[in-house]
């Protein structure tokens, strides 16, 4: 049972995710190489963010990841991807995003 549900819960996230970072993060002014984000595998995706604008991301726009950058693949979906896409695009305008190391 829980097999069947990682397996559809896997594609899902997939998808969002390239969603996110291979066109709408561009189209709502995001500039800077952002290849580094599709590259990455897994449901954790470090997002080269700083501490600074994780806490702002947090505070102004309720989106939650680690201080270290990292954000849960997973918890993205058709239902919260426009407000996660503009509170990054909102936070990453402001700067370019550090590279994760």
């Amino acid at each position: 049972m829980w097999e069947e549900e990682l397996a559809g819960i896997a594609p899902s996230a997939s998808r969002c995710h390239a969603r996110t970072a291979g066109g709408q993060l561009r189209a709502a002014g995001v500039t800077g190489e952002l290849d580094y984000i599709t590259r990455q595998k897994g449901m954790f995706k470090l997002s080269g963010l700083s501490k600074d604008r994780w806490q702002r991301l947090r505070s102004e726009f309720g989106v939650y990841g680690s201080i270290r950058g990292r954000i849960c693949v997973a918890a993205i979906n058709s239902r919260n991807i426009d407000a996660l896409v503009a509170a990054l695009a909102q936070v990453m305008r402001d700067g370019k995003p550090s590279s994760p190391r």
